[in-house]
């Protein structure tokens, strides 16, 4: 079960540990310089950085990636887990049982509590670096006694319910102030990056890894359903905060903005176009004044009315008026249409019968 909130937090916290690993090995480096005040020569200096870049991209990167690999796994096992619960209520902790189990993981192996059990929260494999156990669904019958084993606080997490692979940055462990501080503008740096973009489970939606949350949700859902009926690309876009107006939700066909109209009635689609039109003359959010699409999520519209929003159609798209629209998208219970507005203004709305 893809949860595209999910996906961006998870990443978002692995741009969280590049930036303040980023910061941590610089660091490691500028102070390998010196010794007692004085710069060390360069063979001593050259071998304590080779002995850093081992360390820090290669040993702890296999550690970093291997424990990414497992909690994403294992917090997809989560949701899958919660949505097959009232079938199998329980679940059950395992090792893989060689000698390599630690002894903490060794007595949890065959535990059986209730799915939303506390013990889940802060119990969720990989429960340490390297950890290899799981965790399977049952209708088993719950122990009566759970070992008092305690996890430690690093890997106290169930990354499904805290949206991070990483409940503590290791490197972020001993740094001063002006260092954190450095470490995050390095994120921002990141985060800013055009092309921060996470794949989804539909190849033709991506998601950059500022985008808004509150509505990522819906905003995913109707670029999921419009890609694949329509073959089209979208980007969820970066969230500006903007006064007065809205931040359009997609960057459509890698060109057009896009902004998600949701509305519950046809009679003010009007209103909306021509606030949309005002929308996209501003040059803060639009600044190279490229054509725009308008895609209406009307899901929330109980008896879709076609001629009412061709009557709208006619009257606010015409070879005079509407110009900076591209063209609009149509979204109504897992069907859409796309309309050029060429197709517009030629009056060629036979496509829209397809949304009945």
């Amino acid at each position: 079960m893809y949860d595209p909130e999910l996906a961006l937090s998870l990443k978002y916290n692995i741009a969280e540990l590049s930036a303040f690993k980023e910061t941590s090995f610089r660091k490691e480096l500028e102070r390998a310089l010196t010794k007692n005040g004085k710069v060390v020569p360069w063979s001593d200096f050259k071998k304590t950085a080779d002995e850093l870049n081992v360390d820090y991209n290669r040993r702890w990167l296999k550690a970093e990636y291997n424990q990414t690999v497992a909690t994403a796994n294992m917090a997809n096992k989560w949701q899958d887990y919660q949505a097959n619960k009232y079938l199998y209520p329980n679940l059950k902790y395992h090792t893989v049982g060689d000698a390599r189990v630690r002894e903490a993981h060794k007595a949890w192996n065959g535990l059986v509590l209730p799915i939303d059990h506390p013990f889940w929260k802060t119990h969720w494999p990989p429960v340490d670096w390297g950890c290899r156990c799981t965790v399977t669904q049952t209708d088993d019958e719950v122990t009566p006694d759970i070992p008092s084993l305690q996890v430690k606080d690093a890997f106290k997490n169930n990354a499904a319910l805290s949206g991070k692979i990483f409940a503590e940055l290791p490197y972020k462990e001993g740094m001063s102030a002006t260092e954190i501080k450095e470490a995050n503008e390095n994120l921002k740096d990141f985060l800013q990056a055009e092309d921060t973009l996470i794949k989804t489970k539909n190849p033709k939606v991506k998601i950059s890894i500022t985008a808004d949350r509150n509505d990522l949700s819906r905003n995913y859902q109707v670029a999921d359903i419009c890609a694949k009926k329509l073959n089209m690309d979208f980007v969820i876009r970066s969230h500006v905060e903007l006064k007065k107006h809205t931040n359009p939700e997609y960057l459509i066909l890698n060109k057009f903005l896009g902004d998600r109209k949701s509305i519950k009635g046809l009679n003010n689609m009007r209103k909306i176009i021509d606030d949309a039109k005002d929308q996209m003359m501003n040059k803060v959010i639009n600044p190279k004044q490229i054509p725009h699409y308008i895609v209406w999520d009307l899901d929330l519209i109980e008896k879709l009315d076609i001629d009412q929003i061709i009557d709208t159609l006619r009257r606010k798209v015409t070879p005079e008026r509407g110009r900076t629209i591209q063209g609009m998208i149509f979204q109504y219970k897992g069907k859409a249409v796309h309309l050029t507005r060429e197709q517009i203004v030629n009056r060629e709305f036979e496509a829209l019968t397809k949304l009945k």
